[in-house]
């Protein structure tokens, strides 16, 4: 149990016997000290250190009555008084409560329980209104998590400010609410009924009433509203809305047990118990039995702590005796006192554990009591009510001033909530994760302003002292702060008054929002809007229905239109010419919608002149903050010169191809024509080798022959597939040396390869050579097999490698001295090198010979 620290102010023996029953308690209750008069009570509570003030308020040598109290109401706020002699009279007792004692004890009061209540009930009860100061001074300015709803709108009815209990009532975000109008919202009252109780309430500047609200999806639910208007320079009202649902419905309840009761005592909501002098229930009404969820039958002629089921303290566990720690010997006291004098017990706060149902519970009671004459005998009227939610509700209004706590540590935005004196009082996670600071070294405004703003310092912290003055929430603007890395960001700051502390220093909360990418952007867009209307090219912005918002000078002059507003009475799509307008609104917008942006070269028209202007015509979505599409802006570069000289390329183009046709034809002919005149030559000459010789003249000419004509016949006549040419060539190689009756096979493994004419006519001549040298060397007598032709690319087409091997009777032995002295071999080889490749001869029975060499070499 703590000590109390008790003075007596009295100067008559009654306050020397009250020190000497409080001493006997022992030092471990009461620490008494007596003084005689007024003067040197308020000397020695100038000290410090005393927890209870007992006075007599008629002192002879000082006593100035209630004034005397008074002046020790100012003197130490905070300590407890209790008045000696309020008891004889209740009109002085209540004076005295007035004047701010806690409580009244009749002189010469010698119970040692009753005067240890007394001074104990006073110190709770001065710890509650501290408590209660501090809380309505610190939440007064926190409306928006009050539990009623809250609005702020201006004259005209129009939302301003909600808080986050209305939007739970409603049903409607914040963002909805705002910018809305009150009739919007009532069920009952049309918009001029809204307007006249506006025009009431400025002229009244206040008032109350009951309607109807309805909620975003469409039900109505009962409230009660109470405004007041306020007049700053812009006007204000204030309103306060309740919901009255369960009121309403609680309301109905009672209203149908009132009707089924037939009396007044009955009809009470609150527990009413009828006591006679020993404490036994001479009547209860439904209200006091329901406490207990007992019957009347056990309330009746028993005793109150039998009726109730109470529980006794540890202090008392057989309830006989007396304790102050029990609070069902607490009601006993009171009521023996009442039916003894017929005084009064004020409204008590009382902790009770009750049996329900076989289950102790703790509940907490509002007991009430007074005197009343029934049959000509004194009783006690006992009040009950069961105040456990209220307690409850007091337990979360604590543990809001927590959350509300949390709610600034926590929250996503920087917050700093600072006193008048310079202290930091809380400062958010966010505050000091943007700006790198800890919490203690932003222990004070000086601190914060010293870190964040440098040598302008002085002239921010002017502007923080202004704060502690506000009224309500204020715009500050834009300011430029340092953080402790050295980056500069911008803050945009606005504040609002958060009431005072317990000790009296106002205090602000201050938030900020870190604008800095913002500014940068709206920076950026001024820029923007200067190159768009100084730039060359045509920069154009529409809506989703493809309506004009802007054209930039570049654009106007370009289609032949005289300003913004004819640019902006044309439609998108009427800008092009009338062959291209279904395919850009049908097709190129709807993909530019899907994709995000597009490019196209398409014709513009001139309106004045209708002439074609052909532009590369570049398009992108535009989104708003949300990321949702709002319509469409291109820039668009005028290309008709470009157009222009690429038609004269492309005719000059084709005409250098036609010509180049004509030649690979021409050089066809002519080679066939040289391939007919060795073929006579070789009729008319009789010496073999001559006709060997030149049968092998033919066979090259024909691989160069059938290039050109390959050339001559593909898309392009500056390339050819080599799987295509050399397949040709090596069948044709194949029918001049292979009879039909003969059983040498072709077997063809060709990957597609695109060559130049550099490329192809050495493979040609290559092929020509190696397959001749197959059939006539290595199939002696009309022996049967295979010629593999294989041509693949490799090394991930750097690379390409042309193989012929046959299945015939090898490479001789003596292969190697032959090869010297062989024109086709010695042909190969040089051919090979001309490629930029290799010829490797392979050592296998089989002939394979291979030629690899780079891809699209020069």
């Amino acid at each position: 149990m703590t000590t109390v620290r008790l003075l007596i102010v009295e100067d008559t023996a009654a306050g020397w016997g009250i020190r000497d029953i409080l001493l006997e308690q022992g030092p471990a209750t009461f620490l008494v000290e007596s003084v005689s008069d007024l003067a040197e009570a308020l000397s020695r509570l100038a000290r410090g250190g005393v927890d209870v003030v007992l006075i007599d308020l008629d002192l002879s040598s000082d006593s100035h009555g209630l004034s005397s109290l008074t002046t020790l109401v100012q003197h130490a706020p905070d300590v407890a008084i209790i008045v000696l002699g309020g008891g004889e009279s209740h009109e002085l007792a209540l004076a005295a409560l007035r004047c701010g004692a806690q409580d009244c004890l009749p002189q010469g009061t010698t119970d040692p329980a009753r005067l240890e209540q007394s001074i104990r009930f006073a110190m709770e009860r001065k710890l509650a209104e501290r408590r209660a100061l501090s809380i309505r001074e610190r939440y007064g300015a926190i409306l928006r998590t009050a539990p009623d709803g809250f609005w702020l709108t201006d004259l005209q009815g129009t939302l301003l400010e909600v808080n986050d209990a209305y939007c739970q009532m409603s049903g409607y975000a914040e963002h909805e609410l705002l910018s809305m109008h009150i009739a919007e919202l009532e069920a009952d009252e049309s918009a001029e009924e809204v307007a006249w109780h506006l025009l009431r309430t400025v002229t009244e500047g206040k008032g109350r009433f009951e309607s109807h609200h309805r909620r975003k999806d469409g039900t109505v639910f009962p409230v009660e509203i109470r405004v007041q208007y306020q007049a700053p320079d812009d006007g204000a009202i204030v309103v306060f809305i309740r919901d009255m649902s369960s009121q309403r419905r609680v309301e109905a309840e009672i209203i149908r047990e009132r009707e089924n009761l037939n009396a007044i005592f009955e009809s009470s909501p609150v527990g009413l118990l009828l006591l006679d002098a020993t404490t036994t229930i001479v009547r209860a009404n439904a209200a006091a039995v329901a406490l207990t969820e007992g019957s009347e039958a056990e309330f009746l002629q028993h005793r109150l702590g039998n009726a109730l089921h109470c529980v006794h303290s540890a202090e008392d566990p057989r309830g006989c005796g007396y304790s102050a720690e029990c609070p069902l010997c607490t009601m006993r006291y009171a009521i023996g006192a009442i039916t003894a004098s017929g005084d009064t017990m004020r409204p008590t706060e009382l902790p009770l554990e009750l049996l329900r149902n076989g289950v102790p519970t703790k509940v907490w009671m509002r007991v009430g009591a007074g005197s009343v004459i029934v049959d000509g005998v004194r009783h006690v009227l006992l009040s009950m009510s069961d105040i456990t939610e209220h307690r409850e509700a007091e337990e979360a209004l604590r543990e809001s001033e927590e959350r509300f706590r949390r709610a600034v540590v926590d929250s996503p935005m920087p917050l700093l909530w600072h006193a008048e004196d310079g202290v930091v009082l809380q400062a958010s996670n966010a505050w000091c994760e943007i700006t790198g600071y800890r919490r203690e070294e932003l222990a004070t405004i000086e601190d914060w302003t010293e870190r964040a703003y440098g040598e302008r310092k002085a002239l921010v912290q002017a502007d923080i002292e202004a704060l502690y003055g506000l009224k309500h929430r204020t715009y500050e603007g834009d300011y430029a702060i340092r953080t402790k890395s050295g980056e500069t960001r911008i803050w945009e700051f606005s504040s609002a008054p958060m009431g005072r502390m317990p000790d009296g220093r106002r205090t602000v909360v201050s938030m900020a929002l870190d604008v800095t990418e913002r500014r940068a952007a709206e920076e950026a867009l001024k820029k923007f809007s200067l190159l768009a209307h100084n730039s060359s090219e045509f920069i154009g912005m529409c809506d989703l229905a493809m309506q004009p918002i802007y054209v930039n000078p570049a654009g106007l002059r370009m289609v032949g239109l005289p300003d913004m507003v004819a640019a902006c009475q044309v439609m998108v799509q009427d800008y092009f010419f009338p062959e291209d307008q279904s395919g850009i609104a049908e097709d190129f917008f709807p993909r530019v919608l899907r994709e995000g942006h597009g490019a196209v070269e398409i014709r513009l028209r001139h309106f004045q002149t209708g002439q074609p202007i052909w532009v590369l015509y570049s398009l992108f979505s535009l989104r708003d903050a949300r990321g949702e599409v709002i319509g469409w802006a291109t820039v668009s570069r005028d290309i008709s010169e470009r157009r222009q000289a690429e038609a004269v390329i492309e005719a000059s183009l084709r005409e250098k191809e036609a010509l180049l046709k004509e030649v690979h034809h021409r050089v066809k002919n002519n080679l066939q024509v040289i391939t007919s005149l060795l073929r006579l030559e070789g009729a008319r000459s009789e010496v073999a080798e001559t006709k060997t010789v030149l049968d092998e003249m033919k066979g090259r000419i024909r691989s160069m022959a059938l290039l050109h004509e390959a050339l001559n016949h593909s898309g392009t006549v500056a390339a050819v597939d080599l799987r295509e040419y050399l397949a040709a060539l090596a069948r044709e190689v194949f029918a001049a040396h292979n009879t039909a009756s003969s059983s040498v096979h072709l077997r063809l493994d060709l990957a597609s390869v695109p060559a130049g004419m550099d490329q192809a006519l050495p493979c040609g001549l290559i092929l020509n050579e190696l397959l001749a040298n197959a059939l006539e060397h290595g199939f002696p007598d009309g022996c049967s097999g295979e010629v593999l032709l294989e041509l693949h690319a490799e090394e991930e087409g750097r690379r390409v490698r042309l193989r012929v091997s046959d299945s015939g009777m090898g490479l001789p032995a003596d292969f190697a001295t032959r090869q010297n002295d062989a024109l086709g071999l010695q042909l190969v080889a040089d051919l090979a090198g001309q490629l930029g490749g290799t010829l490797e001869i392979g050592s296998a029975p089989a002939a394979v010979f291979t030629v690899t060499f780079p891809a699209n070499h020069k």
